[in-house]
């Protein structure tokens, strides 16, 4: 059972941009008090550290954070959860949380506006109050200062695999999905591709499993077997450009990408894959992989495909609604078609571009600047957090 020195950490900005106090600063000390007062043990900066005299600030909050069974935001204004310390504060507990054994870290969020808005994507799915007596009632409640040990689930799988969170470890993500109860349908692909980035040897049964899983419609596992033909046994190239045909075939008629032409309005994502010829690629693989990251967040995408000639006007591509836009390249196509890449310069604020690998200098000017990320485990982790932090 781990221990902790503190039963809540209370995290919220302390002061605006132009050194006044903000609103926040009194209700978390209101909150430390009534804590306090019920006998619970309470880190709140403004008391704790000027009590122990700390000289190293952030030493001593790291230290705080990593001693707290419970996190309580306190925040007046959604953007206030994204300013630099509270950020700091409530990724580097999540980072703990993950790498808790007993599971007992618990987050909570208190609204003081009354609503509860769009806090960032990674906060979404924590309880968040709006009443302040509510809030006191149910933190301090000791049956929710000591919570059963939560399992490690598609979130936690993704979070450690791609080390979203800070820690970044693939191997341990699988050992420990793979003896969940949970199900994710491309945990084979995943597993593998792991094992062929670390240049461990591929067994014949996980070849097997891979075809098995592609002859199933698994595009992506069809994907990872044709790289495999061509890139590590250097043979059976018309083998693997015929995986990726009919993996392609099974991506269409999945996603309903060919007859669907409004399919991204109403979501959070859009999911645009450009396609230079009818074969599963790179850009088709990296957009299911953020996609898996985007379900177990729950959060709504929809995926495009658009080929050359441009096959929708640029307004039917992605909803202007949505909150991102992630266009996935295979090679360098930007210059193949005007208007696709006037629909991408309009949405330039809003855009990331994905590609299997990356060089500044191909980007045309117009899109210099756009968040931008390859293939690699370092690109896709840095996209995910892109996404899920804002």
């Amino acid at each position: 059972m781990e221990h902790y020195d503190y039963d809540i950490f209370i995290s919220f900005k302390n002061s605006t941009e132009t050194g006044g106090d903000t609103p926040d600063k009194e209700v978390a000390a209101r909150f430390y008090q009534s804590f306090a007062s019920r006998g619970l043990r309470v880190f709140f900066s403004n008391a704790t550290l000027q009590e122990r005299g700390a000289d190293s600030f952030m030493l001593e909050l790291e230290k705080a954070l990593e001693a707290a069974r419970t996190l309580l935001l306190v925040f007046s204004d959604n953007e206030y959860l994204r300013d630099g310390w509270v950020r700091k504060e409530w990724a580097t507990f999540m980072n703990l949380a993950l790498a808790d054994k007993g599971g007992e870290r618990r987050i909570f969020l208190y609204s003081m506006d009354g609503t509860v808005g769009k806090p960032p994507v990674f906060l979404r799915e924590y309880e968040c109050f709006t009443n302040f007596e509510k809030a006191l009632s149910h933190i301090s409640n000791k049956r929710y200062l000591a919570h059963a040990r939560q399992p490690f689930g598609k979130k936690e799988f993704f979070n450690t695999y791609w080390g979203i969170l800070g820690s970044h470890d693939p191997c341990a993500a699988v050992q420990k999905f793979a003896s969940s109860a949970q199900v994710l349908q491309n945990f084979p692909v995943y597993r593998i591709r792991q094992a062929l980035r670390r240049n461990d040897r591929v067994g014949a049964g996980d070849l097997q499993e891979l075809r098995r899983h592609a002859e199933e419609g698994n595009t992506m596992a069809a994907h990872l077997l044709a790289m495999y033909h061509r890139d590590v046994r250097h043979l059976d190239l018309s083998f693997s450009q015929q995986l990726r045909r009919s993996a392609h075939e099974h991506f269409i008629r999945r996603m309903g990408c060919e007859v669907d032409e409004t399919a991204d309005a109403g979501h959070e994502i859009s999911l645009v894959v450009w396609q230079e010829k009818p074969e599963y690629n790179g850009a088709f693989s990296m957009a299911e992989m953020m996609a898996d990251v985007l379900s177990a967040y729950g959060i709504s995408y929809a995926f495009r495909v658009v080929q050359q000639p441009l096959d929708a006007r640029p307004h039917e591509l992605a909803d202007n609604a949505s909150r991102r836009v992630l266009a996935f390249f295979s090679e360098h196509f930007f210059d193949r078609d005007a208007g696709f890449m006037d629909w991408l310069i309009a949405r330039k604020e809003r855009l990331l571009l994905g590609m299997n690998a990356f060089s500044d200098e191909l980007i045309p000017p117009p899109l210099r600047g756009c968040f931008t990320f390859d293939g690699s485990d370092a690109g896709i982790t840095l996209a995910c957090r892109e996404l899920l932090g804002s």
